[in-house]
């Protein structure tokens, strides 16, 4: 049993590469469990399952990781970059392999943040502060 939701099926996965579900390779099944496994990982559980776009985004998201590792080898994502150097005064890091963003495809990684499933920050409101952006100029 695993702790991770598999995010697509074998039939949305055969619809995604357009080939039949008996095309698909032999270890499909695992490849959706581990493609999901890093979908998850990536959006730090940042998942509201009752929106279906979020659904929606995952689905396509894992499908499309999977489209990679067919074309790149799933080798990509697995060998794990390490820091090479971490800063504190202008916050810096760097990594002597790849980082868990780098391990995303370029299309996963866009439906993801369509959905803002990326985000990592706070959320502000950017506002002008009216007579205290006057007083300031004088």
């Amino acid at each position: 049993m695993s702790l991770y939701s598999v995010y697509a099926t074998t039939t949305e996965l055969a619809t995604y590469l357009g080939i039949t579900v008996a095309s698909l390779p032999a270890d499909a099944t695992r490849l959706l469990t581990r493609a999901s496994e890093l979908i998850k990982y990536a959006v730090i559980d940042n998942i509201d399952s009752t929106n279906d776009d979020h659904t929606e985004a995952l689905q396509l998201a894992t499908c499309a990781q999977i489209e990679y590792w067919l074309e790149m080898g799933e080798s990509i994502s697995i060998s794990s970059g390490s820091y090479k150097s971490v800063g504190i005064g202008s916050f810096s890091v760097s990594y002597t392999g790849s980082s868990a963003s780098q391990q995303l495809a370029v299309r996963s990684r866009t439906y993801l943040q369509d959905q803002g499933l990326l985000y990592r920050g706070v959320k502000t409101n950017a506002y002008s502060y009216g007579s205290l952006d006057s007083d300031l100029s004088n």
